[in-house]
């Protein structure tokens, strides 16, 4: 069963101004002057009690993480004016000059006030909104009351901050230990829940800066905190955690009667994200949420927005390749670039978020978890070496491979007096061998330094139906199925597994990981052997049949997604 979380830790930064459309001058007239006005901004952080709460139905369901993921290091506040959000550009940024927290109560860990802060007042009509940037990792800064963005002055609208992809840079986005780091920003918010496709959603808005109410003078603004509304910020990252569900020290028994590996055991070693994006954007694109407003699948209620209160949020995301992903667009471990570290089991790691339209659900578009093992048969030793032969289920010791090669030395192929066969130390990790040069490289001839001939490699070769798997000292590779976002429900897929094809309306958000989720993979089971080096991941439909680990993700919000995995 999936179960859903979303974050109830969305920093809330909360301001002492009215969420109405209108500016409100509140307070006497400030002296005639009419050119400026008061804010005073209190930012709240929510409980790391570690504990998960269910809040109502769908995605709303809350886990609080690590302290080091609500860490405080500073905190600008980039202020907007113009006649609606899309219109409003941003002329003027303060940096909050007092971090000093108090602690608070309920759901709330950390107060962080500002004091009262001086801002332009708009001019005629126009409006004032609000982006808090927490933790800006270098990206932000203020000089001289202005914003500025990668090292220039920013005086755009809230899209020009997306206008370029950024770098991935985790460093600066989610650092974890002493010098802990999250860049968060605001969270687009709904102010209407996810509905049934028969319910009205007129006037449904989505909006990500925050209308403020001006005050005229500064005791108006610091007598009237009573009235302080929220910004809701979210990490810029998505987190997923990996663990073996069932079993001791990570290790998994195979339970598969009548095969050659029913007993054997799998302990894993660690885990890596695969395919992984290289860019990302500052503030999450949600362009198309009037869009997503008419997707349902079924009879289900909207899934893209919640429904428990305070605020409604905005479940989905556009990243910088929603429409298309190229090779070179997501960070990709293969047999000739393998990780240089592994997780440990139980880690933690961040990613940018990965999503794609329906159309491009395909499994070398979405990010997966790469595992590492080692395999050991029931009666077997530590760290012994081992085999698969062609699409044989069964799995060979290095002893039994040794006696099945010699035998198929025959007649002018065989072995002369003294001579005995004998795997080489020389690979260094793990090999599909498909060709006889490979093969010669694998086995060695003890009593002839010439090695294998030709026509003795392609008969063991033949014998193995032209392809052996061999697995040094035990190590293989596993991969999970997909990360699921929605998954299943209320996004499951019910056609033909062996040729997929997914709608636009039904299945956007089936597969994908979006920032301030946590996707929490735990492994039940496996089946049988993995692969001998890391495999490449085809191009083709996310839900094709023998996708390599069937998974069902829980999501920590963090939004928290858990995903159960039997290999």
């Amino acid at each position: 069963m999936k179960k859903k979380f979303f974050l109830a830790s969305v920093l809330a930064a909360a301001l002492s101004f009215s969420c109405s459309d209108d500016i409100v001058d509140k307070g006497d007239v400030n002296g005639g002057k009419g050119e400026v006005g008061y804010v005073k901004v209190t930012v709240n952080l929510p409980t790391v009690s570690g504990n998960s709460v269910k809040a109502g139905n769908g995605n709303d369901v809350f886990d609080d993480g690590l302290a080091d993921e609500y860490k405080v290091n500073n905190i600008i506040l980039a202020f907007f004016q113009g006649a609606s959000e899309t219109e409003a550009t941003c002329l003027e940024a303060h940096s909050l000059t007092s971090l000093a927290g108090t602690e608070a109560g309920g759901n709330v860990t950390v107060k962080y006030p500002s004091g009262v802060i001086e801002i332009t007042k708009p001019k005629g009509n126009d409006k004032v909104y609000a982006l808090a940037i927490v933790n800006n990792g270098g990206y932000f800064s203020v000089e001289g009351n202005k914003l500025k963005f990668n090292g220039k002055d920013f005086s755009g609208n809230l899209l020009a901050l997306n206008d370029v992809a950024q770098t991935v840079d985790l460093d600066k986005m989610a650092k974890v230990g002493t010098d802990a780091n999250f860049l968060m920003t605001n969270a687009p918010v709904s102010n209407q829940p996810g509905k049934q496709e028969s319910e009205s959603k007129e006037d449904h808005q989505v909006t990500t800066l925050v209308p403020l109410t001006i005050y005229s003078t500064q005791a108006a603004a610091e007598s009237d905190a009573a009235n302080a509304n929220q910004i809701y910020v979210e990490r810029a990252v998505a987190k997923v955690t990996t663990s073996v569900k069932n079993g001791t020290d990570n290790t998994l028994t195979i339970s598969n009667p009548g095969s050659t590996y029913d007993g054997a055991t799998v302990k894993f070693e660690g885990w890596r994200l695969n395919l992984t994006n290289k860019e990302y954007y500052p503030i999450r694109n949600v362009s198309a949420w009037s869009t997503w407003d008419g997707y349902y699948a079924d009879a289900e209620v909207n899934r893209f927005f919640g429904y428990a209160p305070n605020p409604y949020r905005v479940y989905w995301a556009i990243d910088p390749n929603y429409g298309s992903t190229n090779d070179d667009d997501l960070n990709r471990f293969t047999a000739a670039d393998a990780p240089e570290s592994w997780n440990n089991m139980s880690a933690n790691e961040y990613c940018a978020e990965n999503t794609t339209m329906a159309t491009e659900m395909k499994a070398n578009n979405l990010t997966s978890i790469l595992l590492q093992a080692t395999f050991k048969l029931k009666d077997g030793k530590d760290d012994d070496n081992l085999f698969i032969l062609g699409n044989n289920s069964a799995i060979y010791s290095e002893n039994d491979f040794v006696q099945f090669a010699t035998a198929q030395l025959t007649g002018a192929n065989a072995l002369g007096a003294g001579e005995s066969l004998k795997i080489s130390s020389n690979p260094t990790g793990g090999l599909t061998v498909k060709d006889s040069q490979a093969l010669k490289n694998l086995i060695e001839v003890q009593g002839n330094e010439g090695g294998l001939t030709e026509d003795q490699a392609k008969a063991i070769l033949e014998a193995s139906d032209g392809t052996i798997r061999f697995y040094k000292g035990g190590v293989m590779y596993y991969y999970t199925s997909l990360i699921k976002h929605f998954g299943d429900d209320p996004t499951k897929y019910e056609g033909d597994k062996n040729n997929p094809a997914y709608e636009e309306e039904k299945h956007p958000g089936r597969y994908g990981v979006v920032r301030n989720n946590w996707y929490e993979i735990n492994i039940n089971s496996v089946s049988g052997p993995g692969e001998p080096d890391i495999p490449e991941i085809p191009e083709e439909p996310a839900d094709k049949e023998h996708s390599y680990i069937n998974a069902q993700v829980n999501i920590l919000s963090w939004a928290k997604r858990t995903q159960d995995v039997d290999l």
